[in-house]
C-alpha cells in the first residue's frame, strides 16, 4: 500500500513530457518498442488505476499482459520524470543514463 501511495504522489506532482531524450536505439524491435512519449502522467495514472483495481478492489478481469505493461509504464514515467525534475547536473546525467538504458532494454509492449 505504501508503494501505491508513493507512486500516486509522484504521478500527481507533475507531468513528464519532453521530446525524445535518448538518441541510441536498443535491443527492442521497433514494432515492439514503446515510444518515449508513452511515459507520461496520463498513461501512468491509467496504469496505476489498473493496478489499484487489481490489488485493492480485487478485480480479476484483466489480460495477462496488462500487469507487466502497467508496471513498465509507471517505471518509465518515474525514471523520465526524475530526470526532467532534477536540477543537479551530475545526478541528471545518471538519471538520463538510467532512463535511456530502460528505453533500450525494457520499454516494450507486453502483448
Amino acid at each position: 500500500m505504501r508503494i501505491l501511495v508513493l507512486v500516486s504522489i509522484l504521478l500527481l506532482s507533475g507531468n513528464a513530457s519532453a521530446e525524445n531524450l535518448c538518441k541510441e536505439k536498443g535491443e527492442i524491435p521497433s514494432d515492439m518498442q514503446l515510444p518515449e512519449s508513452h511515459f507520461n502522467k496520463v498513461n501512468s495514472t491509467k496504469a496505476l488505476n489498473l493496478l489499484k483495481s487489481i490489488i485493492v478492489e480485487g478485480n480479476n478481469s484483466y489480460s495477462w499482459y496488462e500487469v507487466p505493461s502497467a508496471i513498465t509504464t509507471i517505471d518509465g514515467y518515474i525514471k523520465k520524470k526524475a530526470y526532467l525534475d532534477s536540477i543537479d547536473e551530475q545526478l541528471k546525467k545518471q538519471l538520463l543514463f538510467g532512463f535511456c538504458t530502460f528505453m533500450q532494454k525494457k520499454a516494450y509492449k507486453h502483448e
